[in-house]
């Protein structure tokens, strides 16, 4: 995702809670279905609308 690296407006929730931006971008995306987690496709990039995104995980927070 295009985000700010550290300082201001650096966090996750900051960068998804900016009401400025209808759409995030994200680069080198993949992405999996809530119901069916195990099927999966990446792609170098992918608009998402705010409003239609169900979870957000960050690649250093997943579960192991």
């Amino acid at each position: 995702m295009l985000a700010p690296g550290e300082g201001y407006r650096s966090r996750l929730s900051d960068y998804v809670n900016d009401r400025e931006r209808e759409f995030l971008i994200v680069l080198d995306a993949k992405l999996a279905r809530l119901d069916d987690p195990d099927n999966t496709s990446e792609t170098e990039v992918v608009m998402l609308q705010k409003s239609r995104i169900d979870l957000i995980i960050p690649l250093d927070k997943q579960p192991t």
